[in-house]
């Protein structure tokens, strides 16, 4: 997967979230690294703990700049590309990154968690999370609910 095709999947990703956001009330903000919904508000230097991104106000129109400060040498396009890098290999039929009503359901509920714990890697966390979703199905269609 090329940069073009992380830029791409990232703008994908954020619409999704974004239209869900809004349609279903959920009152979290899209991070603009990962455009996942992990944030308090935009521009509060709220942390991102999926793509580790510090929201210091960067957006599209000076993505590619690198301002310094809490995100030291990396712009804004540099972290979506590491982000998109470490989650390409997920299998996207099944990715949750792409299941805008299990994944908000899923941060919302572990979030405090995550934060608490020492950082992991972004396709780890999604790995964790599509595990989580894939054992939970498996437990449904048992009939064991």
């Amino acid at each position: 997967m090329d940069n073009a095709e992380i830029i791409r999947g990232f703008r994908r990703r954020k619409l999704i979230f974004e239209n869900y956001c809004v349609a279903n009330g959920v009152k979290k903000a899209i991070c603009p690294s990962c455009g996942l919904p992990t944030l308090n508000a935009r521009a509060a230097f709220g942390y991102c703990f999926i793509c580790k991104w510090e929201d210091d106000g960067q957006d599209d129109p000076d993505a590619d700049f690198v301002f310094g400060g809490p995100n030291g040498s990396l712009s804004l396009t540099d972290n979506r590309i590491r982000f998109g890098t470490s989650v390409a290999d997920l299998d996207p039929t099944v990715n949750i990154l792409y299941k805008p009503e299990e994944l908000v359901r899923l941060l919302l509920e572990w979030s405090e968690e995550f934060k608490q714990n020492k950082p992991v890697e972004p396709s780890e966390y999604v790995r964790y999370l599509d595990d989580f979703a894939q054992k939970k199905l498996e437990f449904f269609a048992s009939g064991r609910s």
